[in-house]
């Protein structure tokens, strides 16, 4: 491969990284501020070290695309903020929590199909 191969797919992958709906939450100050949002939020608890998690990860961007601007899709590495997950009572993961103007709405444990992911955001738009 030759060094203007490898850049353009360097720019490929960031290009999709740009691209994506779901906002990395990366402290608990942008946690409460995001979650006291007026637009239904759904946040995906996860690892990086976590195969469920890293299978979810498509699913969870392909939803937010598909009810982009309707609902914020976000996601908080427990790793990186164990204080919060403790919080707010997360100990298995992917864990994928509901809010709705601050309050919890649903919290679903475990990897889910993207057709339950959607039903679940669904919920939350009916809710909301």
């Amino acid at each position: 491969m030759t060094i203007k191969q490898l850049f353009l797919c360097l720019s490929l992958f960031t290009t999709t990284l740009i691209q994506t709906n779901v906002i990395e939450v990366t402290s608990e100050t942008a946690f409460q501020k995001l979650i006291l949002n007026k637009q239904p939020i759904i946040i995906d608890f996860y690892a990086s070290w976590c195969p469920p998690c890293q299978n979810m990860k498509t699913i969870f961007e392909a939803v937010s695309e598909q009810f982009d601007k309707k609902v914020i899709f976000a996601k908080v590495n427990v790793d990186n903020l164990p204080k919060l997950t403790q919080r707010h009572n997360i100990s298995t993961i992917p864990t994928f929590v509901t809010y709705y103007q601050g309050s919890k709405v649903e919290t679903i444990v475990g990897s889910q199909k993207k057709e339950a992911l959607v039903s679940i955001v669904q919920n939350l738009l009916q809710k909301s």
